[in-house]
């Protein structure tokens, strides 16, 4: 029933960026310094413990008084760090309004196209208004939020580079062994690849179908009472949603399976590293303050390691929605998707709706049919009956 997108997902995705260029930057800064706020803690906790440790590790002889200093001034950074980073919390503000702003443009120019079309045949076939609206709603809120969280990879991307580098300089075959879960969650993910898009699709599918069903059942409520037809109804009602039940637990089941895997890998290397780190410790190849550092970088590192699973499997399940999307426009270039309009109105006036005033000569007044009159011929056997 629903076609694949004529270009890439990727194309799609950027368009609707371009169309809101000012709200994705204001969202990217509020998703960029979540990933990165993170790292600079601990940098100043390596310092302070190598202060606590050893009162030379700046190279210079610190009294008492100097080092209730130092640890005055690691306090006050530490702080700063959160309240910055609660600051630009606030540009997460951008996000939402980049989801709504694009789930607005992409319901409008579906809903034109539709209206376009003739009243015969508004829809692809084997559709219904209801199943219809489960695109309109769930589909197009799946593209919104995945166009909202494009930015993500690049604070991730920011935030590994930056951890990555930093821990080379400390001890290269810890840092190795920090960065394989990414590649086995990867990999994971890749092989899951085609059962997560099967199981997306008949997700949507299904609640398509309930609510395309629904529909249907309001709008014929007289027929049914009249045929006494309400077990029937209500059993058929039952079993669709049993259907959407298990494709919904499949595809959540999938998909937590995936976040689970990602969080998990993450978790478990980061104790074996740990472990390792302490080990590295005794030996004398790690100071306090690096294994400080490490253990900082080790937790955000497993939780970023499971967020870029997740976006994974999301830009899969995306690109069902899309196919769905696009299959709406029903011979209209798939671009017309995600094509600005200036109807779309997000600030200001909204725009006028021209209202149809009613003269005398529109009033219907007679109604006449032309065409050739046809005469019933008698019925033979209802004359000899009679006579």
């Amino acid at each position: 029933m629903s076609t694949p997108p004529v270009k890439r997902a990727w194309w799609y995705v950027l368009q609707l960026i371009r169309s809101n260029v000012g709200v994705y930057v204001i969202s990217s800064i509020g998703i960029m310094s979540f990933y990165l706020w993170p790292l600079l803690p601990g940098v100043f906790v390596k310092q302070l413990f190598e202060l606590l440790a050893n009162r030379n590790a700046i190279g210079i002889s610190l009294s008492a008084a100097d080092a209730r200093s130092t640890v005055f001034w690691v306090a006050a950074a530490l702080i700063s760090i959160s309240l910055a980073r609660a600051v630009t919390g606030w540009a997460w503000a951008g996000e939402k309004s980049l989801h709504v702003i694009t789930g607005a443009l992409m319901r409008h120019n579906l809903l034109r196209r539709i209206l376009q079309r003739p009243g015969a045949a508004p829809l692809p076939a084997g559709s219904s208004p209801g199943e219809a609206i489960s695109r309109l709603r769930d589909d197009l809120e799946h593209i919104g939020e995945f166009v909202a969280w494009t930015a993500d990879p690049v604070g991730q991307a920011l935030s590994v580079s930056i951890a990555l580098v930093t821990l080379l300089r400390i001890d290269p075959v810890i840092t190795a062994l920090a960065f394989l879960p990414l590649v086995l969650i990867l990999i994971f993910v890749n092989a899951m690849n085609r059962r997560i898009q099967l199981y997306r699709k008949a997700n949507q599918e299904s609640i398509g179908t309930v609510t395309g069903l629904l529909g249907d059942l309001f709008g014929a409520v007289q027929a049914i009472k009249v045929t006494g037809a309400e077990a029937r109804v209500v059993a058929h009602l039952q079993r669709a949603n049993e259907a959407r039940r298990a494709a919904a637990l499949r595809d959540q089941l999938l998909s937590r399976l995936v976040e689970a895997f990602s969080f998990g890998a993450s978790n478990i290397a980061t104790g074996v590293l740990l472990i390792v780190g302490a080990q590295a410790l005794q030996s004398g190849r790690f100071s306090i303050g690096d294994f400080a550092l490490f253990a900082s970088y080790l937790g955000w590192l497993a939780f970023v390691t499971g967020m870029i699973g997740g976006f994974v499997t999301r830009y899969r399940q995306m690109g069902v929605s899309l196919g769905r999307a696009v299959a709406l426009l029903q011979g209209a270039p798939p671009e017309t998707l995600v094509q600005p309009d200036a109807d779309v109105r997000m600030r200001g006036a909204l725009p006028v709706v021209p209202s149809l005033a009613s003269v005398q000569h529109d009033v219907l007044r007679s109604f006449v049919v032309e065409g050739k009159r046809h005469q019933e011929q008698p019925n033979h056997a209802d004359q000899t009956a009679a006579v």
